[in-house]
């Protein structure tokens, strides 16, 4: 099924095949699909969550991130994209700043109005809600801002021995700010955006580790096959005795909100990255 601005969800075609090539469509319009299985008694499942495409080429696609430099034709057709998908769902084109960039200083505000008139278009559409790199949109350099991992500065008089909570990482979890004290101070303001912080980086250690894998083993001598046959019973323990430990980063780097400043999960663990204890048992036999 399929639906456009203007024009409601309809069948658009069957097929046995697992993919499907919508032709002719129109240029620079939204549409939004459901699909849904039929089986050879024709009894329908339920529609699919639905999933939107807009026909716009967009220019020096894909982008690479710290070579391809940002233009004013990017922004342009980004928002020729975002009121595509708000026409689909019905709701008013967004009136965007500068709407002449020709000369204009990338700003914030800029992708933050993408943003929200996306947002706010895949809502009223029932689309997953996106997640955004750099949710704030705060820094002139393109990386950084209020939850970024260099997004900001220690306070005046502070120092990298301040950060960290004294005590055990279990009495931080759940506080504020969770095994951070709140000694941060936003980024320095450089035009209408934000430069980087002063906080390096390494400056502090996460939860320690500490893992211990054993395993115990009998050789039984019991011919057979050969002379020199044996049994051997194997048990194996990982992570013995099922010590938490404690993530601060995923292998990703800046995957996590742990060290974004401004998440709302900022300094707070919310995952281990060893599994708990393991036993299995083995049996073999050699000859």
């Amino acid at each position: 099924m399929r639906a456009s601005a203007g024009t409601p969800y309809a069948s658009l075609a069957m097929t046995s095949s697992l993919t499907f090539t919508d032709s002719p469509v129109a240029a620079g319009a939204t549409y939004v699909y459901k699909v849904r299985a039929i089986d050879s008694s024709s009894r329908f499942s339920p529609l699919s969550i639905p999933d939107a495409a807009t026909t716009i080429l967009f220019s020096d696609d894909p982008v690479a991130t710290a070579v391809t430099a940002i233009k004013a034709v990017h922004i342009t057709e980004m928002r020729q994209a975002v009121n595509a998908i708000r026409a689909a769902a019905g709701i008013g084109a967004m009136t965007f700043t500068d709407s002449n960039l020709s000369g204009v200083v990338v700003k914030a505000v800029h992708f933050q109005e993408l943003r929200d008139g996306l947002t706010q278009a895949r809502s009223s559409l029932a689309l997953p809600a996106l997640t955004f790199t750099d949710p704030g949109a705060g820094t002139i350099f393109g990386f950084g801002g209020p939850f970024s991992p260099v997004g900001a500065s220690l306070c005046p008089g502070k120092t990298a021995a301040d950060i960290k909570k004294g005590g055990s990482v279990e009495s931080t979890i759940g506080a504020p700010f969770g095994m951070f004290n709140n000694v941060f101070c936003p980024a320095p303001a450089i035009g209408n955006g934000t430069g980087f912080g002063t906080l390096g980086r390494g400056i502090i250690y996460g939860p320690g580790q500490h893992n211990m894998d054993m395993s115990i083993f009998k050789d039984f001598k019991v011919g057979g096959l050969s002379e020199a046959g044996m049994i051997q019973f194997r048990t194996e323990f990982f992570n013995t005795f099922n010590t938490p430990q404690f993530a601060s980063q995923t292998t990703t780097q800046f995957s996590t909100t742990i060290t974004q400043i401004g998440a709302p999960t900022f300094g707070q663990v919310t995952a281990t990255t060893v599994s708990p204890r393991i036993i299995q048992f083995g049996l073999k036999y050699t000859f």
